[in-house]
C-alpha cells in the first residue's frame, strides 16, 4: 500500500493498493493478506510517487485530521496492535504527527528502527 502525491493529478485516491508482484489491487483482494506494508511516504517501486514537497504534506495532514489518508485496511486493522515505523527518525515535526495520526485507536506501544548518521543502527518505543 504506497501513499501516492496527489497534486496535479486530480485523483480522488490516497493509497493504491499493490500485491507482492506490483499488480494494482483493490480493497477487497487486500484484506485477507496476513501482513501490510504501508508505504506512508510513497515508494520508487511500484509506482514513482513520493510525498515530498510541503505542499504534499499539508494536504495529507489537512485531510487526515478526519482520517481519510488512512486506508480502511490499516483502520480495521489496528485496533489494540502495535505500528512498526521503518527508516523513520521523527525528527521532523510533520513525520511524528503524520504517524500520531495513522496510530490513533491502536495500541499503545509503537516501536521504530531506523539508522543514522554513520550507520549506527536505532531502535526505540514511543
Amino acid at each position: 500500500m504506497q501513499s501516492i502525491a496527489r497534486s496535479g493529478i486530480h485523483v480522488d485516491c490516497w493509497y493504491p493498493i499493490y500485491d507482492p508482484a506490483s499488480q494494482k489491487v483493490d480493497h477487497a483482494s487486500a484484506t485477507h493478506w496476513p501482513t501490510v506494508l504501508r508505504k506512508a511516504h510513497g515508494s520508487v517501486l511500484p509506482v514513482k510517487s513520493f510525498l515530498i514537497t510541503d505542499a504534499d504534506y499539508v494536504e495529507v495532514l489537512t485531510a487526515i485530521g478526519i482520517q481519510t489518508p488512512v486506508p480502511n485496511l490499516i483502520k480495521e486493522r489496528r485496533n489494540g496492535r502495535s505500528f512498526l515505523f521503518f527508516g523513520c527518525l521523527f525528527n521532523d515535526r510533520l513525520f511524528a504527527i503524520y504517524a500520531r495520526q495513522i496510530t490513533k485507536r491502536s495500541a499503545d506501544v509503537h516501536y521504530a528502527w531506523s539508522i543514522r548518521k554513520h550507520s549506527r543502527a536505532t531502535n526505540s518505543t514511543f
